[in-house]
């Protein structure tokens, strides 16, 4: 693919001005409303409500015999809210150390003195005020949860929640790595929200309103944030005025390394519950094994990295066959989704 296909050109500078400036408009006068407008004096979580059992299209346990046979109506019920719960307080935890590497990027976004830059530091603030509206209805959702007298998870695994400060100190020195983990840990559970309400509006699936509330807010901004980052990282991946790449050589090659297993960390992080949140939920180690290696799991976890994989496909990030290798043995490379990719162009 000719260089000038495969990479974003100098126009992206002048083009994110433009887009920033209409996400923070979108941001400040959109019809949205955010975790304090929820009711939730009048929004409970009701343990008794069959609709908080979790769909086959959803999750893919649920396509388990363990889950379809073995538990009662009652624990289906327990088994969705905890899911739900977990995978909104991982969520929760993601985005406050997004908050912390953002406000780190922005330290250096502060002092420059390019136009484009003041944009970036514009809307990057705006997002961490949405981030910030999303982590405390995240765990109020979970508040609501033990309100119930259902047990909830402590979130992602210890080793992650210790690691914010660095995640501050990486923002502030590599701004592109930190952003490329942002998107991969925001593509696949924007994917799965997106999933989850269009399954709800078609009527295949009816979801509890406070569930239905919750998701609908924080995927109308994290469309704006994968905009941005996208948008950024097309920037940084392209070329500079002078037509020459702005990461070559082998900081580009490394890039490219790290860029599937970056992918599939992030997927599993955000999409799986991890040990310790296993035990709570009641989930059998086999159970969670079995799932992950059967071809529904395998193909919605694909599903979830489209965009991404999109992405990839369009900058040159698996143009070399072992990038293409590594990227199908951690799960994030679909032959037939890259095909459809080239015939479009």
């Amino acid at each position: 693919m000719p260089r000038k296909e495969a990479f974003c050109r100098k126009e992206n500078n002048r083009n994110r001005v433009h887009q920033n400036a209409i996400r923070l408009n979108a941001s400040r006068d959109g019809v949205h409303f955010h975790a304090g407008d929820i009711d939730w004096d009048r929004l409970t979580v009701d343990p008794d409500d069959p609709r908080w059992q979790l769909h086959p299209k959803i999750h893919p346990i649920a396509n388990h015999e363990w889950h379809k046979k073995e538990l009662t109506e009652e624990d289906r019920i327990r088994l969705g809210i905890q899911m739900y719960a977990h995978t909104f307080l991982v969520g929760a935890q993601f985005e406050l150390a997004l908050m912390a590497g953002a406000a780190a990027h922005s330290m250096r976004l502060s002092t420059s003195k390019n136009k484009s830059r003041h944009s970036d530091f514009q809307y990057i603030m705006q997002e961490v005020a949405d981030e910030a509206n999303h982590d405390m209805m995240f765990v109020k959702f979970n508040e609501k949860v033990q309100e119930a007298g259902i047990d909830t998870t402590d979130g992602a695994s210890p080793w992650f929640r210790k690691i914010t400060p660095a995640v501050a100190q990486f923002a502030y020195n590599q701004p592109a790595g930190f952003w490329t983990g942002v998107y991969m840990g925001e593509a696949p559970i924007e994917r799965v929200q997106e999933n989850m309400i269009a399954l709800h509006d078609s009527g295949e699936v009816e979801l509890p309103e406070v569930l239905e509330n919750v998701i609908k807010i924080h995927i109308s901004e994290e469309r704006r944030h994968i905009a941005f980052v996208k948008d950024y990282l097309g920037d940084v991946l392209g070329e500079d005025d002078g037509g020459n790449l702005r990461i070559d050589g082998l900081k580009r090659s490394t890039y490219k390394a790290t860029y599937p297993a970056t992918l599939a960390f992030a997927r599993r992080l955000i999409t799986y519950p991890n040990k310790e949140a296993r035990k709570v939920m009641g989930i059998p180690d086999r159970v969670a094994r079995q799932t992950s290696r059967s071809e529904e799991s395998k193909r919605y976890m694909l599903d979830l990295v489209e965009d991404p994989i999109e992405f990839a496909h369009n900058n040159g990030l698996m143009d070399s066959r072992l990038g293409r290798i590594s990227a199908k043995v951690l799960g994030v490379y679909d032959k037939e989704f890259v095909r459809q990719l080239d015939a479009r162009q």
